[in-house]
């Protein structure tokens, strides 16, 4: 209702519905060859129809639509219109508010009965032509500190809507000024806000169309790791730390720690193609090392990325067999190392043969030495 009445597209539906909402969600979802699901625990449940159409969340009425409506977190998410004739319902104030532009918060109490509204008031600000009240400024940075009580999946929710469509510019900022953030472990109260032409970089890529758009928003997770990165502190560590809490685990977290980890070592590198010569080709590390170095141009990303994925389809020089049979090194890091420095010599353009390559092994005690 918000959205239809500022003039925004609506891609989601919220229904209140009088008796079983389970059986209309999956009603629902044959009807529009989609699936129905539920979310959260009981007595707040609420069951998410998800089809091709779109998306529709339906929750069971407990009392009356006015008790309902007393319930809801803003005002301009109170208003309420009866399907399928009407009438539109107001018994807040939020017609005027939208009217005027203000993002007010009903009731307190009922932010802290579910914390997660406090992520959704600067999701709101940041995502529609909305601005907090002073007052309800003071309500959010009074329970921000609550967020930790919320789910995880929940907080994912809400934070991946706004890394997508929000100024991350403003989303720092008003996070920081209402206390979110370090609520959430993102950041420290006395921290600096990450550098803005970074943020600004972020907000460049993820509207960019293909591969390369793709690989941006599934890592802009990492751009919520800016507040946090020490100099001499472990990536692996910092996501480890960070992310669970936020709804990313598992097989996820590992690949967005690699890729931070490879992204952070390639900004040190003395020579990058030598550094980029020992990993697959991804993506997200050559985001990350654009959106961290000011001096990185998008034709400098461009030509690195098809030297590389060139680059990893050419064989080595010498087989590991053949390396093994020079030096006699077993397995280990001593053999590990050789092929390695073998391969950033061939990428750097310093050894172009394999006989160039031999005639390095044959030498490569005194290399050692140095």
């Amino acid at each position: 209702m918000r959205d239809a009445l500022l003039g925004l597209p609506v891609k989601e539906l919220d229904i209140a519905v009088f008796g079983d909402a389970a059986r209309l969600g999956e009603q629902l979802a044959q009807k529009f060859s989609g699936k129905c699901f539920p979310l959260g625990r009981e007595p707040r449940v609420t069951y998410r129809v998800v089809a091709p159409v779109g998306r529709v969340d339906l929750w069971p009425l407990a009392g009356s639509v006015e008790q309902d409506i007393l319930r809801r977190d803003y005002s301009v998410n109170a208003l309420f219109y009866q399907i399928p004739d009407g009438p539109l319902i107001d018994l807040v104030g939020g017609l005027a508010d939208l009217a005027a532009g203000r993002l007010r918060v009903l009731h307190r109490e009922n932010l802290l009965q579910d914390p997660l509204r406090v992520l959704r008031g600067l999701r709101l600000e940041l995502t529609r032509p909305l601005c907090l009240t002073t007052e309800s400024e003071r309500v959010l940075a009074q329970y921000a500190a609550h967020l930790p009580k919320v789910a995880a999946e929940r907080i994912r929710e809400e934070l991946e809507k706004m890394l997508l469509h929000a100024s991350l510019v403003r989303l720092w900022k008003r996070g920081m000024e209402l206390g979110i953030w370090p609520a959430l472990g993102l950041a420290r109260a006395e921290d600096r806000l990450p550098d803005a032409d970074s943020l600004a970089r972020w907000e460049q890529l993820r509207l960019r169309r293909g591969l390369w758009g793709e690989a941006t928003r599934r890592a802009l997770w990492l751009s919520l790791a800016l507040g946090r990165l020490e100099p001499t502190g472990d990536p692996h560590t910092t996501l480890a730390d960070l992310f669970p809490a936020l709804g990313v685990r598992g097989r996820e977290l590992q690949r967005l720690a690699r890729f931070l980890h490879l992204g952070e070592s390639l900004l040190r590198a003395e020579e990058i193609k030598g550094f980029l010569a020992s990993h697959p080709p991804q993506r997200e590390v050559l985001i990350w090392w654009f959106t961290r170095n000011p001096h990185a141009t998008w034709t400098q990303v461009q030509r690195l990325w098809r030297w590389w994925t060139r680059f990893h389809r050419r064989p080595p020089l010498l087989s590991s067999s053949e390396v093994v049979a020079l030096l006699r090194l077993p397995p280990g890091p001593p053999r590990a190392e050789v092929i390695h420095r073998l391969r950033q010599l061939q990428a750097t353009g310093r050894l172009r043969t394999a006989g160039a390559a031999r005639r390095y092994l044959l030498r490569w005690p005194t290399h050692q030495a140095r």
